[in-house]
């Protein structure tokens, strides 16, 4: 059995927003819920067209890719840079190069904060030294630890199958699907039919006795004509001729 829909692959890493450390190098409790805070924020950065642009420029070429996208695993510090497309092998090459862009993204916004920071301490000093402050009065230089605001902990790997179509959990699906269809349209017909099917139903449900039934006219009679007056003297004299026949 052959399927017209292309098969999709999709693959994914996993990164993880480190906590933000203090000058001595220590993380807190806060500093753990202040990673999941920044969480959502650098998985809106990542669906940005600069991580697109950084990881283009790393790919080149690439056949097939249909969407990438960061997205937070569930209210944690864990971030999933998933990509979806046509070609098994690029799928998974295409996410790595963009879990690659926003960490390389984000170091540099960092280094660019840092830099300002030691730029505006320089200054600080410089008028210090003008207003003839003594050197044992200046603030202390401060320190920046150095580390990774994301880091990749598991790397997208090549996908052993394709993630859709499924025909078989389709058709399953399919299935089911029919089943409880069929079922509840013989249960609502069942309960919305207001018809008494034979005498005995009747009489129970009216709780009175059946005096007489009219039998129900099969296909091979039929009862056509303008005079229904005539038919049934027609019928009464056969009846009658068939009686005196047989009493002869």
């Amino acid at each position: 059995m052959t399927y017209s829909t292309a098969p999709s692959y999709r693959a994914s890493a996993l990164l993880e927003v480190q906590a933000p450390m203090d000058t001595t190098g220590s993380i807190s409790l806060q500093d753990t819920l202040t990673a999941r805070e920044r969480a959502v924020t650098i998985a809106a950065l990542g669906n940005t067209a600069q991580v697109a642009r950084r990881a283009g420029a790393a790919l080149g070429a690439v056949r097939g890719l249909r969407r990438c996208s960061f997205s937070q695993a569930g209210q944690s510090e864990f971030l999933h840079a998933t990509c979806a497309g046509g070609v098994r092998s690029e799928v998974a090459q295409a996410a790595n190069a963009y879990a690659i862009a926003l960490q390389t993204l984000l170091e540099a916004q960092r280094s660019a904060r840092i830099a300002e920071l030691t730029r505006l301490y320089q200054e600080q000093i410089r008028t210090l030294r003008a207003q003839g402050v003594p050197a044992t009065n200046f603030p202390t230089q401060p320190v920046y630890p150095s580390y990774r605001e994301v880091e990749i902990i598991d790397a997208a790997r090549t996908p052993s199958s394709a993630y859709a179509p499924r025909p078989v959990r389709t058709l399953a699906i399919a299935v089911v699907l029919g089943l409880l269809v069929n079922i509840g349209l013989a249960f609502l017909l069942e309960n919305v039919q207001n018809r008494a099917r034979s005498p005995e139903e009747l009489q129970r449900a009216l709780e009175l006795p059946v005096l007489a039934t009219i039998p129900q006219l099969g296909r091979g009679v039929a009862v056509v004509g303008r005079a229904p007056a005539r038919v049934v003297a027609a019928t009464a004299r056969h009846e009658a001729g068939a009686r005196a026949g047989g009493g002869a």
